[in-house]
């Protein structure tokens, strides 16, 4: 790795890019279709059963969304910043970046948290696991509406969100960092960081499910991402050993139960000792995915990579209020003997949850697109 070189005033200069992110365009085809399959994953992790996911592997990919998107966005924002010639930490911390980044997240959100709260509270029957679990929270004023929010919604993943609203505020300080010393001073550094948080919350007896504080399960991944998009020289052969050590931590923790003492058991496999892995996903997805749409199959990929965060939105809310109904009417076959029953009746659950989520979720990305170019004033 080549450190940050420093112009004539001493003042540090961004890395030279690779000839990946060299494109002379903002979008790179691999990274869209990396978020096209995550978010396919997203759901298939929300409608299969956890003892399906054990027996197909699922922690060494299925698992790995949302590692692989908190993993992209880093990586996307330090090629972002470094457009953008970011040097300082106050240059950095660019409150124009800051508005148009968090209304591109947040304006679709509470529009979807907008229709959950109608359906809440005026459409479902009030024996329903959903409204009993949200209706005396959402009634009981603008406060509670409020940490609806907070919470991510309603849904499969609702965690997700305050997770990507706290990593943008986190990603400048780790860019800064990066070109202030070294990519790989920062690397090591933001290890360290997660470690001590990690023991704090686990000496302070707190979980790090709460919202927000979820974060610390995945600081490392923020700093991954940069790194990984600030590198000058490849690091394969260290990716790949690192990943595959990492391979066997998820393997330790999830199938055998391993966790390290300092750790919180609510955290599973996602901590800082398993984001090699995910890093070697990322790494080859880059290096051998399409980098053009030589397929229809590629575009179809490509274009759900682009909708990601709407299609999410739409799963949440779309499991949220029907999974209870699909699973008991398809609970039945599921008991019923024979391994092909089962297969039929889990794909009764998952491939209409996976077709209407990502067609509803693609025409809600399509339509904000084109408010958003006709409003170009209120995302700016």
């Amino acid at each position: 790795m080549v450190k940050s070189k420093t112009g004539k005033n001493g003042e540090p200069q961004p890395a030279r890019p690779t000839p990946l992110q060299n494109t002379g365009n903002n979008r790179i085809l691999q990274v869209d279709i990396l978020k096209g399959l995550a978010i396919i994953a997203v759901i298939l992790i929300h409608t299969f059963p956890d003892v399906l996911l054990a027996f197909i592997g699922a922690p060494y990919y299925l698992w790995q969304a949302v590692p692989v998107f908190l993993l992209l966005a880093a990586f996307t924002g330090a090629l972002s910043y470094r457009r953008l010639n970011k040097r300082t930490l106050l240059q950095s911390y660019d409150l124009a970046v800051f508005s148009r980044r968090f209304k591109r997240i947040l304006m679709p959100f509470i529009f979807i948290c907008t229709i959950q709260i109608a359906v809440i509270l005026w459409h479902l029957p009030k024996n329903m696991p959903l409204y009993v679990q949200y209706s005396v929270q959402l009634q009981s004023g603008i406060f509670g509406v409020l940490m609806f929010l907070v919470g991510g919604a309603a849904g499969p993943g609702n965690y997700f969100v305050p997770l990507i609203l706290v990593q943008i505020l986190a990603i400048p300080f780790f860019y800064w960092l990066a070109i202030r010393y070294s990519p790989d001073t920062m690397l090591v550094f933001a290890f360290a960081l997660d470690i001590v948080l990690q023991y704090g919350l686990s000496m302070a007896g707190i979980s790090s499910s709460l919202p927000g504080l979820n974060y610390i399960n995945y600081l490392f991944l923020t700093a991954l991402g940069i790194w990984f998009a600030l590198r000058v020289r490849k690091q394969t052969i260290v990716i790949i050993i690192a990943g595959l050590l990492s391979a066997a931590y998820i393997t330790a923790v999830y199938y055998f139960k391993f966790q390290f003492w300092f750790i919180s058991p609510s955290s599973s496999f996602f901590t800082e000792f398993s984001y090699f892995w995910t890093l070697v996903l990322v790494m080859c997805g880059l290096q051998y995915l399409p980098s053009s749409l030589s397929s229809k199959s590629v575009s179809i990929i490509a274009e759900l990579g682009k909708a990601s965060w709407h299609i999410f939105l739409v799963q949440m809310t779309f499991l949220a209020i029907f999974m209870g109904v699909m699973v008991s009417s398809i609970s039945n076959a599921i008991a019923e003997p024979g391994i092909f029953g089962a297969l039929i009746a889990q794909a009764e659950l998952t491939l209409p949850s996976l077709v209407i989520c990502s067609v509803i979720g693609y025409g809600f990305y399509l339509a904000e697109e084109a408010f958003r170019k006709k409003y170009p004033s209120i995302y700016s």
